[in-house]
């Protein structure tokens, strides 16, 4: 018997009770005997008491890089302006560099999401020389030796001109 064969006032027979979720008419014996199935559905028929189990503990997928990447900016890669700097607001290491999680630098991250790998040997220079600066176009993979040239010559430059 379904509920399509059940119509208003109709008695149904002792024996036989109505599931509250999938309004299945059911004998007595597919319910559990407390009437309450540990999903907390009430008057729940067991096969649909172990579905909301399942359901209630499946396993919740873990963000992808670029979301946690986008936590990290003020509002979502798509949206930025490409010629702005995009400050990381996440927490940040030593030195201002925005950091994911301990050992993973946010601008290192940036590159390899929107540029490619890093070539082997190679490290990442911020051209807008701010640390905390995650915006791809900003960022140049080089030799350490040409970003350690580059900070001198900022520096050197940022002297001549406050003396």
């Amino acid at each position: 018997m379904t509920t399509g064969d059940i119509r208003v006032g109709m008695r149904l027979p002792t024996s036989i009770q109505i599931c509250t979720r999938c309004r299945t008419a059911l004998p007595l014996d597919a319910f559990s005997p407390d009437s309450r199935c540990r999903s907390g559905h009430t008057s729940a028929c067991r096969q649909c008491c172990a579905e909301a189990m399942r359901a209630k503990y499946l396993p919740v997928p873990k963000p992808t890089l670029l979301d946690r990447f986008n936590r990290g900016v003020d509002e979502p890669v798509e949206f930025r302006d490409p010629t702005d700097c995009w400050e990381w607001k996440g927490s940040t290491q030593w030195g201002g560099y925005g950091s994911l999680w301990p050992g993973l630098k946010a601008h290192r991250v940036a590159y390899e999401l929107f540029v490619g790998p890093i070539p082997h040997g190679l490290t990442i220079d911020h051209l807008c020389y701010k640390r905390a600066c995650v915006n791809p176009a900003h960022l140049e993979a080089v030799t350490l030796s040409e970003n350690v040239r580059r900070a001198r010559f900022r520096q050197e430059f940022l002297r001549r001109i406050a003396a």
